[in-house]
Formats: structure tokens, C-alpha cells, sequence
């Protein structure tokens, strides 16, 4: 190896060579505005439960009730949100061979609190949009509306799991928990988030 051999990188901005068609087309505006719509459109690809936002954090319960449920059981979650848990639900039932029933019950508005932290209002088009994008709107059905009055859609002693992440204070859980405590199988389970 000669130890006198040198490079020296020419480029534009250390003022060493002028810009040449090449440089000038790569490094105009247009393809900076085109660089990042291709990383925003990939930041916001959905492919799996990972991407979706939201406060998953009881993959183990849904895990324990995917191996539990049958094909044919009703599973509930009230209080979706974006889907992330849900379809990871979905997903894991899929995964086991399982076809239990799946219902996701929301009005699609969210808290006030989500509603400000996330500037959006009404959501179930990227709800659905999500189901589908991680290929389980075949095995998940929506009941849209108010979380207490919509258990009236489900007979009694026919749920066997209830996961309740509707609305957080006090009177509408203790109205959630009256209206879908009936619905819930003997030997299913009613379980729930954000307790504290």
C-alpha cells in the first residue's frame, strides 16, 4: 500500500467544486418535499398492533384469555381507542387457530383528554382502517355507541370476557360495571384498565 495516496472529497458545500446538473436536481426543494412525504406516509403505515397508538400495556391478560377462550366465545373490549389492543387480540386468537366472536364497543370520540393530547375528533375511519391494515376486520365486529347502554345488545351470562377501558371517572365506570357485570358468563372474566 502506498502511503503517499490520497483522496479528497470535492464536495459543493466545502466550496471545492461547483454544483452540476446531478447535485442541483437531488438537492432541490421539490426532492426534500418528496423525501419526507415518503417518510411521513411510512411513519404512519400501519402493519401490525405495534403501530397503532394507544396505553396497551396487558399483553399477558390478553394473552391468558386467548388461550382460554373457545371458538364461539364472546369477547368485549369497551374502550378501543385506535385498536392496538384489540388487534393484538385478534391477532393472537388468529395465530392459535381460535374463532372466538370479537365486539369492540365506542363512541369513536374519546375522552376529552385524548381528544385534546391526539387533535382529532371522531375516529372510527382510522379504527377500521387499522382493523383491516393488520387483517382482522374479519373476526372483530364494532357496536358504535354509548359504552352502558350498548350492553343492552348482549344477553346475559354471554360474554366470556369483558375488558371495560371506557370512560375513567368515577360514575361512569361504577354505570359501565352495573350494565355489563350481567353479561358476563359465570365462568368468563371482567377485567379492566387504568383502575388507579
Amino acid at each position: 500500500i502506498d502511503s503517499d495516496l490520497m483522496f479528497e472529497h470535492l464536495h459543493v458545500l466545502a466550496g471545492k467544486s461547483a454544483a452540476d446538473k446531478t447535485y442541483a436536481e437531488t438537492n432541490a426543494p421539490e426532492r426534500y418535499a418528496q423525501g419526507k412525504a415518503v417518510l411521513e406516509r411510512l411513519k404512519n403505515t400501519v402493519t401490525s398492533y405495534r403501530d397503532i397508538p394507544g396505553w396497551f400495556n396487558y399483553h399477558d391478560l390478553y394473552l391468558w384469555i386467548a388461550e382460554q377462550c373457545s371458538d364461539g366465545d364472546v369477547l368485549v373490549e369497551v374502550g378501543c381507542w385506535k385498536g392496538r389492543s384489540v388487534n393484538y387480540l385478534a391477532s393472537l386468537c388468529k395465530a392459535m387457530k381460535k374463532k372466538p366472536v370479537i365486539y369492540v364497543v365506542d363512541t369513536f370520540q374519546g375522552e376529552d383528554a385524548q381528544v385534546a393530547h391526539e387533535g382529532c375528533g371522531y375516529f372510527r375511519a382510522e379504527f377500521e382502517r387499522n382493523l383491516k391494515a393488520c387483517g382482522n376486520d374479519d373476526m372483530v365486529h364494532i357496536v358504535e355507541g354509548d359504552s352502558a347502554e350498548s350492553a343492552a345488545a348482549f344477553q346475559d351470562n354471554s360474554v366470556f370476557s369483558l375488558f371495560l377501558d371506557a370512560a375513567h371517572e368515577y360514575e361512569p365506570v361504577v354505570r359501565d360495571l352495573k350494565a355489563w357485570q350481567p353479561k358476563v358468563r359465570r365462568d368468563g372474566i371482567l377485567c379492566g384498565h387504568d383502575f388507579q
